[in-house]
């Protein structure tokens, strides 16, 4: 396949957009919509620490809307689409303490539902892979922490 290699955006409403390894890309055809989740250094708050931001890209228009920024203390990490709901993980930087969360990927700054808490005693701690959503069931691996200290792959119902 043969394609050209375009920068779309270096900076979205505003803001710094350098997503790092642990963000997440979804592409979603029925709206043609590509889904990306950008861990830290997205967006900042006045001169504040980077925090995490879910950004929607139309790959029609070419434009970018904002769904969601965290709390300066919380970045998002991996994220899945199951119709209209988008699921990200949203990890507080200071307790480490992960929460697996949901949101209408339709609209623009939608509530953000917790689904779970991931406590690290029992799951872990530090998303190390993307979420994926199979037969109404949500995986996810947490890389520290829990029962043996060395992390879980996690399911939710």
């Amino acid at each position: 396949m043969v394609g050209k290699t375009e920068t779309i955006e270096d900076g979205i409403d505003g803001s710094d957009f350098a997503p790092t390894a642990k963000s997440g890309i979804h592409y979603e055809s029925s709206n043609n919509s590509l889904y990306i989740v950008a861990k830290r250094g997205a967006r900042r708050v006045g001169n504040g620490t980077p925090n995490g931001s879910i950004f929607k890209y139309d790959t029609n228009t070419s434009t970018y809307t904002v769904l969601s920024t965290t709390a300066t203390d919380k970045a998002y990490t991996s994220l899945a689409i199951d119709g209209n709901t988008l699921y990200t993980i949203e990890t507080d930087d200071t307790s480490k303490i992960s929460t697996l969360v949901s949101m209408d990927a339709s609209i623009s700054n939608p509530p953000i539902t917790p689904v779970i808490v991931l406590d690290k005693a029992t799951y872990g701690t530090n998303p190390a892979s993307s979420i994926i959503i199979e037969n109404n069931i949500i995986y996810g691996v947490l890389r520290e922490d829990g029962l043996n200290g060395f992390g879980s792959l996690f399911h939710i119902h």
